[in-house]
């Protein structure tokens, strides 16, 4: 059963940017919106994800303590979502005390071989990110996107 808030996401009472701000609002809202991103509801599930991806910009260290929602997005079965998850654990890089992208970083550049072309270029363009957040790793994701010369192309990538 979903909250009131995401319910009114869901019905379209409120808009993503109404959430955003009632969020910043109240940070306590946030385990709210991680789950929301679970919702079989497309709406519910995207309006919650593109919230979280606005407040990794802008408040990494309110979404840190879900990091691992996040890492556990990267294997969604919707690829919007790991897009997402991708996006939102780059931004969480800079505050990441606790090594947690270090310890998921072959996973995370695993994503480079996927079929899809945005899944690759999401990664890619992530990856400055992360080095500027990490540069002891600069070497290693030099190496693994060097690597992206070699892929195959597929239907979905070219």
């Amino acid at each position: 059963m979903e909250t009131e808030v995401l319910q009114q996401l869901a019905d379209k009472s409120v808009t993503k940017k109404e959430l955003l701000q009632k969020v910043k609002q109240n940070f306590d809202m946030l385990p709210e919106i991680v789950k929301g991103v679970s919702s079989p509801k497309a709406a519910v599930r995207y309006g919650c994800a593109k919230v979280l991806l606005t407040l990794s910009e802008e408040h990494p260290e309110k979404l840190y303590p879900h990091i691992d929602s996040f890492i556990n997005l990267l294997d969604s079965n919707y690829r919007i979502l790991t897009w997402n998850a991708i996006a939102i654990i780059a931004n969480l890089a800079k505050v990441d005390t606790d090594k947690k992208f270090d310890s998921i970083f072959d996973k995370y550049y695993s994503l480079l071989k996927d079929e899809y072309m945005v899944t690759v270029a999401n990664v890619v363009g992530y990856s400055g990110k992360i080095a500027l957040a990490k540069p002891y790793l600069i070497n290693k994701i030099t190496n693994e996107l060097l690597k992206v010369e070699n892929i195959p192309t597929t239907p979905h990538l070219t």
